[in-house]
């Protein structure tokens, strides 16, 4: 389950975002519907660690940096929301669950 909720016209949002920077470039993403841009990645479930939901949000889409907290509207419902950004670096072109465990095993 997912970590937010509604409360009358106002949404929480408990998000993690990855920051992928390679040669210089930002990876960024938007849905066709929106007229804005976003860093990949997703709420954070229940139970779930930061570092998990970036890899699970990775995966279904295709360390630690700062902590942000937003305040905007959106398909007019006012959203609450606090990210939490991490660097994320890419070995080839998509690292698997194991090879993310074993890097973290070794640090």
């Amino acid at each position: 389950m997912d970590i937010n909720f509604t409360v009358e016209q106002q949404r929480f949002n408990h998000r993690a975002a990855a920051v992928i920077v390679k040669e210089g470039h930002l990876l960024i993403h938007r849905n066709v519907r929106d007229d804005f841009w976003a860093l990949p990645g997703g709420r954070i479930q229940m139970m779930e660690h930061g570092e998990q939901a970036i890899i699970r949000e990775i995966k279904e889409e295709h360390s630690f940096l700062s902590g942000h907290e937003n305040f905007f509207t959106y398909e007019n419902v006012s959203f609450h929301e606090l990210g939490f950004y991490y660097e994320v670096t890419i070995w080839r072109s998509r690292p698997n669950f194991l090879e993310w465990n074993m890097f973290q095993s070794n640090n």
